[in-house]
């Protein structure tokens, strides 16, 4: 589901900017007559089913590695961002090219669950030996859902953090050395960091640098990697987008087409908001979580609301 920035500029030119609940501006089509009555105040027709077991874009028929669906969920992450059309400017492109370069290639695990939906004990399976041979990093997050990343991407982002860390490149290198020997520990206590050569006064340099956030437990720690915190506010408003537009119906469902209309149509949500993310990608993220189902309809694939809060 590629979004082409000729179908923002149509979408765009034909309908009025609104802001929504969640203080995004999305652009909508101009009503014709057949909908001058306010949709709200109209009885609305359930859409009609003919296939809940309808697969989602990417979706893998065979199990494979999942070091190898870390990679194909990054791929699917971002569109291109467009040269005119999107009123972005010279500025908003640098920005939003800063802002992906910054992000650490993580992705969620409910991800790779939606990439690989017919087995669901599959991936939870390959992730633990993955994680216990040192190829793939967990990082648990107060939000919810884990994230990972690849383990060598983890390791050469930490080796540029120690090039550039300065008097604290020392303490960066045996944080290092630490987490190489503890592959599959998320968490780590203040005498963990003090066996690996950390004492208290330094562990503060390793939070500073991002590697490690504060638990909520006295002198624990979980591992984690710079600009976090980034990815999961763009998570957050992603999944806030979503289910408010499918909230909206009365039924709480969506064909996918009329939800596509309604995110090319929000330039400003889409490139300044979102930058650029892939509508794609944010469905199988909700649709991993447990939050949204696909199912088929005469009509295409649509979406609804699971209940899940």
């Amino acid at each position: 589901m590629r979004l082409t920035n000729s179908q923002s500029s149509r979408i765009g030119r034909a309908g009025k900017r609104k802001r929504d609940v969640a203080g995004v501006d999305v652009i909508y089509p101009e009503p014709t007559e057949e909908d001058a009555e306010s949709p709200r105040k109209r009885p609305q027709t359930r859409l009609e089913v003919i296939d809940y077991s309808v697969a989602i874009d990417g979706e893998m028929d065979e199990l494979t590695d999942v070091e190898v669906g870390i990679p194909i969920v990054l791929s699917r992450m971002w569109d291109e961002v467009p040269e005119t059309g999107a009123r972005l400017g010279r500025t908003g492109v640098a920005d939003i090219n800063t802002f992906r370069v910054s992000l650490p290639k993580v992705i969620t695990v409910a991800q790779l669950h939606a990439l690989y939906p017919h087995d669901p004990t599959f991936v939870d399976r390959e992730l633990r030996e993955c994680e216990a041979g040192g190829r793939v990093r967990r990082f648990v997050v107060n939000s919810g859902g884990d994230l990972i990343m690849l383990a060598d991407e983890y390791h050469r982002k930490l080796a540029q953090s120690i090039e550039g860390a300065g008097e604290h490149a020392g303490v960066l290198r045996r944080f290092a050395q630490l987490v190489r020997e503890r592959p599959a520990d998320t968490r780590l206590s203040a005498d963990d960091l003090e066996r690996g050569g950390i004492d208290r006064a330094e562990a503060s340099a390793v939070l500073a640098a991002g590697y490690l956030v504060l638990s909520g437990q006295p002198d624990a720690y979980y591992v984690s990697v710079p600009n976090i915190g980034s990815f999961l506010k763009l998570l957050t408003r992603l999944r806030t987008w979503i289910v408010r537009h499918l909230g909206r119906s009365q039924w709480k469902e969506l064909l996918e087409k009329m939800l596509v209309e309604r995110w090319v149509g929000g330039v400003k949500a889409r490139w300044h908001d979102f930058r650029g993310v892939r509508l794609e990608w944010a469905l199988m993220a909700l649709k991993g979580e447990g939050y949204i189902e696909p199912f088929g309809t005469p009509a295409g694939r649509a979406w609804k609301l699971t209940g899940k809060r």
